[in-house]
């Protein structure tokens, strides 16, 4: 019976140093990946800068649209003018592992900015790769972008 307490312990003590690993290597991420995007939203959206985002894109977004299509989205967002205020963004990193994609990191982020032609939501899809974060997506929400354009 002394034995089957023994690993019992063991066992326990593997379980509660594992959880304490995931849970301080799970707030570094949550740091590093706020961090990320609170710097990087704001050069993105600072004159809606599409080579800022190419700059910081996973091969996958990129491919996802052509050139003209990403301008033709940024001409859109310009609609919202200059930036005045930024935010800082809330959201999560999180680690995950599948049998397709071996081990994953990503986050979700949603900022809030004011524009002055009026406020926007910015929410972002990040992953680490090889040690570097990368936006895997952006989407832009706001009352503006779907008033008529009144440029035309």
């Amino acid at each position: 019976m002394k034995k089957v307490f023994g690993v019992l312990g063991v066992l326990a003590l593997i379980a509660i140093a594992g959880i304490g690993t995931v849970a301080y290597r799970g707030t570094a991420l949550d740091h590093e990946s706020r961090t990320f995007v609170n710097e990087s939203l704001p050069r993105i959206l600072d004159g809606w800068n599409d080579e800022a985002l190419i700059a910081i894109a996973t091969p996958e977004l990129l491919h996802s649209a052509s050139r003209e299509d990403l301008d033709h989205v940024f001409a859109t967002y310009m609609r919202l003018g200059r930036l005045l205020h930024y935010e800082p963004a809330t959201g999560q990193a999180t680690m995950s592992y599948t049998t397709k994609n071996g081990s994953e990191v990503t986050g979700r982020y949603v900022a809030r900015a004011e524009f002055e032609n009026g406020p926007a939501s910015i929410s972002v899809l990040i992953t680490k790769r090889q040690e570097k974060w990368l936006i895997h997506g952006l989407q832009v929400n706001s009352k503006v972008l779907f008033q008529p354009d009144q440029t035309r």
